[in-house]
């Protein structure tokens, strides 16, 4: 059963989250997370940014979950990925070693930032589960390399309210709870894919797009490109995707 519910402490959100991820880390790893579109889409902008950007060497993958971005990374970028799951991150170490544990909104050293800043900053659908945003934006700052590009994929928080609701009257109470939350909201519900559904519930934030633009701004980056999946190419219960490109000044 999916919900939509108020974020009344912050903390405790983050603990509900991370210990989920831990719960569904094999999920995750044997079944991948469904997000096709997604992964076309990036793989052409990254693509897109290292040909008008030859001098580009390298990309962060914030929150990089089952790491599936690296299958799109062009040869001639240093790929590495984060992720404060640290189930995940000690499997993919396994077969690799450019996957890290940390957390993005954790007060970061400068031996780490200097270890990790990049040209090309990725935070797929990463944010949505970031309840202390501000931090999060400012280390994603940090991490950026003068001149270099943040690239974020989120989702229209409308759709999603819309996609789990079950009558238009709820529907309407969701999205006034939306709307009228200060700390924010979050929904909750289980990892699908194809024929396969997680045991245990996951929890992304409903964080609109001008939250996310306006917050990266105020931290130092230019607004490039902003994008949302045509609903017209998809089925009425699919997310609708949005797609943000920002560089740092």
């Amino acid at each position: 059963m999916s919900m939509v519910i108020k974020i009344e402490d912050k903390n405790k959100f983050k603990e509900l989250n991370k210990r989920s991820w831990e719960e569904n880390a094999d999920f995750v790893l044997e079944n991948g997370l469904p997000h096709e579109y997604i992964e076309s889409l990036l793989q052409k902008e990254i693509k897109r940014l290292v040909e008008e950007h030859p001098d580009f060497q390298s990309i962060l993958d914030v929150g990089c979950g089952n790491g599936w971005l690296r299958s799109v990374v062009p040869n001639e970028l240093k790929y590495a990925g984060i992720d404060n799951c640290r189930s995940i991150i000690e499997r993919l170490n396994r077969f690799s070693s450019a996957f890290f544990t940390l957390d993005i909104e954790d007060d970061l050293e400068q031996h780490q930032i200097k270890k990790f800043r990049s040209d090309i900053v990725v935070s797929s659908m990463s944010l949505i589960e970031t309840p202390f945003l501000n931090a999060a934006m400012n280390n994603i700052y940090s991490l950026t390399n003068q001149g270099g590009y943040l690239l974020i994929t989120t989702l229209n928080p409308t759709v999603e309210i819309l996609r789990i609701s079950d009558s238009m009257e709820e529907y309407k109470a969701n999205l006034s709870l939306h709307s009228l939350s200060d700390s924010g909201v979050f929904i909750s519900k289980k990892i699908q894919c194809n024929d396969s559904v997680s045991e245990s519930d996951y929890h992304r934030i409903l964080y609109s797009p001008v939250e996310l633009i306006q917050l990266a701004k105020s931290c130092g980056f230019n607004l490039i490109d902003f994008q949302e999946r045509n609903r017209r190419e998809m089925a009425t219960n699919q997310p609708a995707y949005q797609y943000i490109l920002l560089r740092k000044k």
